[in-house]
């Protein structure tokens, strides 16, 4: 071993101080190429030094504190002079100095430290394996394993011992190299760990290790492991799994602490509004049959002294559908973006009601009237509750009821007052298939149709079973069986849009023959009569699946199926629904006013087959949408980060691809419009600068941003919402975020990570060019559809 590196005209270079200077150095430089982009240069610096001082110097002061020594300025300043090594001194005071610094220069702290821990691991390696090991200090205890090293007389490890002993300090190393590499594998497979994952993993391998391997040191009295190792060791473990799992046991404590001082203020101060008397009435009993109908008058009142605003929301653990519900109910789907008590985004688990109420008096009750129909079996639990906000302050407090007798948290980790019902099951699939079908916009949507495909595919699958009225398996296999025998086992059959349409024809009317042709079942000779016919019945299948998308196209279909004298017929261009009326021929485009286009015109044709009732309808509808039109605007995105709006040939590709999705989704929304003009916010940097400023201004609350968005864009630009969003780029991925802003306070975020070379791609014929990939494109269009299906 070699204590003494070198000489230099009687200045000796010790190796353990050299390798520390190696180590350091190799560290600095590792920070500075990879750090990020919220860390200045002059920050790594300083960090450094803080560092090298913490290294320095607190294991002269542990030796003065200890050992109750006099306090020698000169002594303690000479680096050339260390009394010992403090591994947990040195390390405890290092990680309090850098988080005193990232609090004061206002740096994401867990971030720094997962980034700087992350980094500094191999310079212990290095200050292990050759200042330690050339030093002879940190040794092991005697040992007869082949790996067995003898020291020089003129180590500290020779010294102690004249024989094989453990190389404890090679152990460090290669614990600490594993520990590196474990932690590079887990930035790499888990591009969305949560921050301070990496920084709680690097503390428990490293006091793990230091644990484990103290048991073989050589300068332990007695080769048993100091109480204050033991402590410092199992402590610093703890603290590293407390990290990993403090939102856990914050939320818990966040949670307790939040219901006792809510409690504490319900009883002591006189300016808190809450309610009480909330009372829930349920029309039948709480017990109910699968596919029934329940009405539920849920009464709040506001007892206190002040007139406030607030609302009564009610959400479901099983499915349900509203059925009935007055003008001012507001209905969220699931994954439906809001924010939960501790003021951070959640999604919605399941469908939620919710009623706004203003200038609530004192002592005035409130009623939220709503029917709903379970169509899940099982028990149906509803949390009911009530939020109220004070018309006078500047910052909107939310004061959330406790009801006496309950603690129960709903989705969103408010405290509730729960009710249960108990849904029985139904024994009869083809009654519960016709129950279903009374509800259109359910039964006809792409959720219900993929889980009648699991039905028939995954038989057993006891969600779907309840979600069709079933808890019993065997009585649900036999009717299910009856299902796959008319279905059939083609492909073309199951996956066809009609499919549920036709189920229901021939649920109805098990002769029907419109139905008999689509399963097959018809006989021989009649399927020879129509052997011909194969060009009509496609189109009519693609016809009737495209009608049935739109609004009313039900209805429309009802009509002409019960006219006899209307059939559908091949067209020569795949954008066109031909119809055959009287040896004449007609043709629509397929467009989103087609349900209206083919009615009018039938109507005119046929004034005695109630067409009018379809135009009526859609009229009526049309003048809904039109007197509650929503004008939805625009702007570019930008980097949350930096604070700044992305290039304008990056933000120009999002804005096309942003654009395209939008109006590809709003055709299905008829009071919905989009960048119309005189309703439009002019996309400049000025506006999205001024939209940006707002949202990323810490010192706003989220009411008070929605309201300086409100005026200083929305109502003077006659625009009802904004959607928007933010670019985040780091070492590995992009995360992209949209988000919808409308002016009654709804806001809904959705949110994507993409690799790198996932999000843009190259073209063929321009190799410099970068277009959005097209899997990047499936899914900026999916975010889309999911924020518009949740409004």
């Amino acid at each position: 071993m070699y204590p003494i590196l070198f000489e230099i005209s009687g200045f000796q270079v010790h190796s353990y101080g050299f390798a520390t200077i190696i180590a350091c150095c190799l560290c600095a430089w590792r920070v500075v190429i990879n750090r990020p982009e919220y860390m200045e240069l002059n920050d790594i610096v300083n960090i450094c030094l803080i560092t090298l001082c913490s290294m320095f110097f607190t294991d002269k002061l542990l030796h003065i504190i200890l050992n109750k020594c006099f306090f020698d300025f000169y002594d303690f300043v000479n680096l050339r002079k260390q009394y010992m090594h403090s591994f947990y001194g040195t390390l405890w005071v290092t990680l309090i100095l850098i988080c005193l610094y990232c609090i004061i220069k206002k740096k994401p702290v867990l971030t720094s430290l997962d980034f700087l821990l992350y980094h500094a691991i191999p310079a212990l390696v290095i200050q292990r394996m050759f200042g330690c090991f050339f030093a002879g200090c940190c040794y092991g205890s005697p040992t007869d394993l082949p790996w067995g090293i003898t020291f020089p007389f003129n180590s500290p490890a020779g010294m102690a011992y004249s024989k094989p002993i453990h190389p404890t300090q090679l152990y460090y190393g290669i614990f600490a190299l594993l520990l590196y590499w474990g932690l590079y594998c887990y930035q790499k497979n888990t591009p969305t760990y949560n921050k301070g994952n990496v920084f709680a993993f690097g503390l428990m391998g490293l006091s793990l290790s230091y644990l484990l391997i103290s048991i073989y040191r050589g300068d332990n009295a007695a080769n048993f492991i100091p109480l204050h190792t033991i402590v410092l060791s199992v402590g610093t473990f703890i603290f590293g799994f407390l990290i990993y799992t403090r939102n856990k046991w914050y939320c818990m404590m966040k949670k307790h602490l939040f219901i006792f001082i809510t409690i504490f203020f319900s009883c002591f101060c006189p300016k808190i509004a809450y309610a009480n008397e909330l009372s829930i009435n349920f029309t039948p009993d709480s017990y109910l049959k699968w596919g029934e109908s329940m009405t539920c008058d849920i009464v709040a009142m506001n007892p206190k002294q002040l007139t406030c605003d607030g609302n009564i929301t009610v959400s479901f653990n099983k499915k349900v559908l509203v059925i009935e519900k007055d003008r001012q109910v507001k209905t969220f789907s699931s994954g439906t973006t809001f924010y939960n008590k501790n003021n951070q985004s959640t999604q919605l688990k399941n469908l939620m009601i919710k009623k706004n109420y203003t200038n609530w008096m004192p002592k005035e009750k409130k009623t939220l009237y709503f029917k709903i129909i379970p169509i899940q079996t099982g028990l149906l639990k509803i949390f009911i509750r009530a939020t109220f906000y004070f018309s006078s302050e500047k910052i909107a407090l939310a004061f959330i009821n406790i009801p006496q007798d309950q603690t129960t948290i709903d989705q969103l980790g408010y405290p509730v007052k729960t009710c249960r019902v108990s849904v029985d099951e139904s024994r009869d699939l083809f009654g519960n298939i016709l129950m279903l079908s009374k509800y259109e916009d359910f039964f006809f949507s792409a959720e219900f149709h993929q889980n009648f495909q699991k039905l028939l595919d995954h038989s057993g699958n006891r969600y779907i079973l309840n979600l069709f009225g079933f808890n019993d398996l065997k009585d649900a296999l036999k009717q299910i069986t009856i299902l796959k025998k008319i279905i059939g086992n083609s492909a073309e059959i199951k996956q066809s849009p009609v499919l549920l349409s036709n189920i229901k024809k021939i649920i109805l009317d098990p002769t029907d023959i419109d139905a008999q042709e689509f399963f097959g079942i018809v006989e021989p000779r009649k399927k020879i009569v129509h052997k011909n016919d194969d060009p009509q019945l496609n189109s009519q299948k693609g016809a009737e699946g495209y009608i049935l998308l739109f609004q009313g196209g039900f209805t429309l279909m009802k009509k002409i199926r019960s006219a006899k004298d209307i059939n559908f017929i091949p067209s020569d261009a795949e954008n066109i629904i031909s119809i055959r009326f009287k040896e004449k021929n007609y043709s629509f485009e397929r467009r989103d006013t087609i349900v209206h286009d083919i009615a009018l015109k039938l109507d005119q044709l046929k004034p005695d087959g109630n067409f009018s009732e379809v135009v009526d309808i859609l009229k009526n509808n049309m003048k809904k949408a039109e007197h509650n039109k929503t004008y939805i605007s625009y702007l570019g995105f930008f980097d949350i980060k930096t604070s700044e709006i992305l290039p304008q040939s990056l933000n120009e590709r999002v804005e096309a691809q942003i654009s395209k999705s939008i109006k590809k989704v709003i055709h299905n929304y008829q009071h919905l419009s989009f960048n119309e003009s005189e309703h439009r916010i002019i996309n400049s940097p000025g506006n999205i600068k001024r939209f940006m400023s707002i949202i990323l201004n810490k010192q706003l609350t989220e009411t008070e941003k929605r309201e300086q968005i409100n005026k200083q864009l929305m109502i003077p630009n006659n625009v009802d919402a904004i959607i928007s969003g933010m670019y985040t780029e780091d070492s590995h991925q992009i995360k992209v975020s949209i988000f919808f802003i409308d002016s009654k306070n709804n806001r809904l975020i959705r949110q994507h990570r993409f690799l790198k070379n996932q999000l843009l791609c190259r073209t063929h014929q321009h190799d410099s060019h970068l277009e959005f990939c097209p899997e990047a494109t499936k899914i900026l269009s999916q975010l889309i559809v999911d924020i518009f299906s949740s409004l």
